[in-house]
């Protein structure tokens, strides 16, 4: 995971737990999937996929910047919305800040343009596409 790839951290506040997002997300149509001793979860719209990573000491996402724009519009309605439920904010990686949850459409302006950039040097043009095909 490189370049190809825009990741946002998850945080959740106030003794939110990981367990009521992962139901959340599931209610959401959200698959589990398990790779090795790995696990995350994943949605494929028909823009894009948003990756979602658990670790012991993070939550992140990741979307592929092939992907459109409108893809990760839908997943950040969805987080306001689970937001109601479990008390997150985000971190852009990109920009190195902590987005509340009602400036969460900022991460979609931001992505747009990595995904510019990106599309300057790499001619990928098939959607939706998870982060680890990109460059192959």
């Amino acid at each position: 995971m490189g370049y190809e790839t825009y990741l946002v951290e998850i945080r959740l506040k106030n003794n939110s737990d990981k367990n009521s997002l992962i139901c959340n997300l599931m209610k959401r149509n959200f698959s589990l999937i398990k790779k090795g001793t790995n696990q995350y979860m994943e949605k494929k719209y028909s823009t894009g996929i948003i990756e979602i990573c658990f670790s012991l000491s993070q939550i992140t996402f990741r979307y592929a910047k092939p992907n459109l724009e409108q893809g990760l519009i839908s997943f950040l309605k969805e987080l306001q919305e689970i937001n109601k439920v479990c008390n997150i904010e985000l971190y852009n990686y990109h920009t190195k800040q902590v987005i509340k949850p009602e400036h969460f459409k900022e991460i979609a302006k931001s992505f747009e343009i990595s995904r510019q950039e990106f599309a300057q040097y790499y001619s990928v043009d098939e959607y939706p596409v998870k982060s680890e095909e990109v460059l192959k």
